[in-house]
């Protein structure tokens, strides 16, 4: 898994690319989404692998607005990520 509970992550792929989401809760494959009136019923495809519930909806295509993302398509944005990625400054400077 890409991002964990709570992490500030950023869409890297799809109509979303760029934006930025909080990670709220992990949801399994093939997850039912629970946000739909009485008696609808939508299955997200279970192999987009593991989800994020997010904190504001993204748009999945046919103005179809969802606080759902894919881990795979989320880049974590946290201290340690970044200190991992950024080269250490040169000593004689």
């Amino acid at each position: 898994m890409n991002c964990r509970q709570g992490d500030l992550a950023l869409v890297t792929r799809g109509p979303n690319a760029g934006k930025v989401v909080t990670c709220l809760e992990v949801l399994p494959p093939g997850f039912e989404r629970d946000d739909l009136p009485p008696n609808v019923h939508q299955e997200i495809d279970a192999a987009e692998g593991p989800l994020w519930r997010t904190d504001r909806p993204l748009d999945w295509g046919d103005l179809v607005f969802i606080h759902l993302a894919p881990d795979a398509v989320l880049m974590p944005i946290r201290p340690d990520h970044v200190a991992a990625t950024v080269l250490p400054a040169a000593a004689n400077c």
